[in-house]
């Protein structure tokens, strides 16, 4: 048999898938023959790793774990989020508080400064000494 002949068949000579006949022409081969001891070596070599990483039995619980991380992550991203937006959102809900303190507040001094002068107009003008002008008209006078 040639070098070429045994590296097509050492995969089926590892495997234990040739004939009596075929693995004693192989091993012979092997014996006297370096550089096809050496890819028998190699893949020897190769296939035991590969069945070791077959008996590896993976957890099943590892695919969860990470996904919970990630989405742990995520919710935490979020939460940063709001922490950030939730002062800029007090804020804004006081400085809306003050401008409608601060509508209101002309609204109600409009209103009452136009009953003040509907409720209040002197017919004359009269100068008089503050001592002469009764208390309430003082103040109406005083108030406008």
């Amino acid at each position: 048999m040639t070098c070429k002949d045994i590296e097509n068949k050492l995969i089926f000579y590892i495997e234990k898938n040739l004939s009596d006949d075929e693995n004693k022409k192989i091993a012979q081969h092997l014996q006297h023959c370096q550089e096809c001891q050496a890819k028998y070596n190699f893949l020897t070599k190769n296939f035991e790793f590969i069945e070791l990483e077959k008996q590896i039995n993976a957890n099943p619980f590892v695919a969860a774990a990470i996904v919970s991380k990630i989405d742990t992550t995520q919710s935490h991203k979020k939460i940063q989020a709001i922490k950030i937006l939730q002062p800029v959102a007090i804020a804004a809900m006081l400085i809306l508080a003050v401008l409608l303190g601060k509508i209101t507040g002309n609204l109600y001094n409009s209103v009452n400064s136009e009953n003040i002068t509907q409720t209040y107009q002197p017919d004359e003008i009269t100068d008089y000494a503050i001592a002469d002008i009764p208390y309430s008209e003082y103040y109406f006078v005083a108030a406008q």
